[in-house]
């Protein structure tokens, strides 16, 4: 592996398992946000939040252009959702405790979300940095703009520094710019160009 000097990390679904349940959680909320603001039962409200998504990276920066609703309205039901399942991992603080480098948490949630489950899982002090939606304009991952503000604001230089992350889409990006990427998801069965490394969960990987 080439030197490292910037670790940046997803937050849900890989610094935990998806087994955990949160990402079901968040994406209930969501749909429930999408029934109201389209007045849809759950079905359409469904396709709708999909085809959100698709067009514009989130559900969240998809009804702000849509619907110009306020994005600190819809994080509010980040308040609600249950962390009591998210548990410390000793031997995965101990992995990331090893690397040599800064280490920090890019995620589609709120910094404060993401603050909130680093603290659950014990986490929280390894962490240099903490960029959430909300860090930025509401700009989401995998937009550009997204990771050139997070890594500036972090000092953060791409042709030294590793991208992980559980969505394939969200490390083209990062490949682009320099990065070298990681993606952490057994249930992804398709190749791509863009990912330098592919592995079941994150532990095995620092462990390799």
């Amino acid at each position: 592996m080439r030197r490292v000097s910037h670790w940046v990390f997803d937050l849900d679904d890989t610094l935990y398992p998806p087994t955990v349940g949160l990402t079901s959680q968040q994406r209930l909320h969501m749909l429930g946000y999408v029934q109201k603001v389209y007045d849809l039962p759950p079905d359409e409200a469904e396709i709708v939040r999909r085809r959100l998504v698709a067009e514009h990276g989130t559900t969240l920066r998809g009804l702000m252009i849509t619907k110009e609703i306020d994005p600190v309205d819809f994080l509010s039901w980040e308040d609600d959702l249950d962390l009591s399942a998210l548990r410390p991992n000793p031997p995965l603080r101990d992995a990331l405790a090893r690397l040599d480098g800064p280490r920090y948490v890019f995620t589609n949630g709120s910094a404060g979300y993401g603050r909130r489950v680093l603290g659950r899982l014990g986490l929280d002090d390894l962490f240099s940095g903490v960029w959430g939606i909300d860090s930025g304009d509401y700009l989401p991952k995998p937009w550009l703009e997204a990771y050139e503000r997070c890594f500036d604001a972090f000092g953060i230089e791409p042709a030294s520094g590793i991208f992980v992350d559980d969505s394939a889409v969200n490390l083209r990006v990062p490949k682009d710019l320099g990065m070298a990427t990681v993606l952490v998801n057994p249930d992804d069965p398709y190749d791509h160009d863009h990912v330098d490394v592919r592995v079941p969960d994150l532990l095995t990987w620092l462990r390799s």
